[in-house]
């Protein structure tokens, strides 16, 4: 899901992003307050979604960069 949101705040599609800007971050807010594993820092717009599964030693946190 949040790689879709993503896809619709893609720098190379300057059309798409501005016509869906709002509703896509709408969406990731939604997203970072139902899982505990996502964050949203709108100061900064970065996300971070973290892996919830498996060995606590082994787990991985993506930091997107939305602007």
């Amino acid at each position: 899901v949040v790689n879709f949101i993503l896809l619709t705040m893609d720098l190379g599609n300057s059309v798409m992003r501005q016509s869906c800007l709002h509703s896509s971050m709408a969406a990731l807010k939604e997203v970072a307050r139902v899982f505990p594993m996502v964050a949203l820092n709108q100061g900064a717009t970065r996300l971070a979604v973290g892996d919830l599964i498996g060995d606590v030693r082994k787990l991985t946190i993506e930091i997107y960069d939305l602007q």
